[in-house]
């Protein structure tokens, strides 16, 4: 399956719940943008340890969608069920990101993708720690890196669009990114499950 075919089934995907995904951008994109003009450094970080939760919600939401389950609004606050490794994986993973972009911009850029997937593994394995997600996320990733960011590239149209609307766009730009970002996923696991069962 490329990444054709993985949006096309991401917009199948969205159509029954394009509402739904809608709301929970808007609900993201409202406190992102208190977040960045947060004056007080309190305020900065209430509203960050509340988009935090909210933004795992929403991945493990597009998952659903991939898993072809029902998803609700009401799933978006589904992060603060797990707050604790939650936390403690995007301030980890934070740490990492910066760490690796303070030396170069690219080695952070390579990073990034190599733990896109640690939110998912997280919802399939809710015993499984932040840091060992990173890593097994690191594992998934390994020579896929290139593959996922070529699709990430093919939304730059959409991405355009979304800053010459002045973010309107963007409200369905991101979940529809999300869901296929979240097939991706699928497609990588499936493979190793098959690798698996083969061994």
């Amino acid at each position: 399956m490329d990444g054709r075919e993985l949006k096309a089934k991401a917009r199948e995907q969205l159509k029954p719940v394009f509402w739904i995904m809608i709301g929970c951008a808007l609900v993201l994109s409202i406190i992102y943008y208190l977040i960045d003009n947060a004056k007080n450094p309190l305020v900065y970080f209430i509203f960050l340890f509340v988009y935090c939760p909210l933004l795992m919600g929403f991945n493990w939401m597009t998952l659903d969608l991939a898993d072809g389950k029902e998803v609700k609004f009401a799933q978006l606050v589904d992060g603060f069920n797990d707050y604790g490794r939650v936390i403690v994986f995007e301030i980890v993973n934070t740490l990492l990101l910066v760490g690796w972009t303070l030396l170069f911009i690219i080695p952070g850029i390579i990073k990034m993708y190599s733990y896109i997937m640690a939110p998912y593994i997280m919802k399939d394995n809710p015993e499984m720690s932040g840091l060992d997600a990173i890593s097994e996320s690191r594992a998934m990733m390994a020579g896929h890196k290139a593959d996922l960011f070529f699709i990430h590239l093919s939304f730059f149209g959409w991405i355009i669009l979304s800053i010459v609307t002045f973010g309107i766009v963007g409200l369905y730009t991101t979940p529809y990114t999300s869901v296929t970002v979240a097939n991706f996923y699928r497609m990588l696991k499936s493979r190793e499950e098959v690798v698996h069962i083969e061994l």
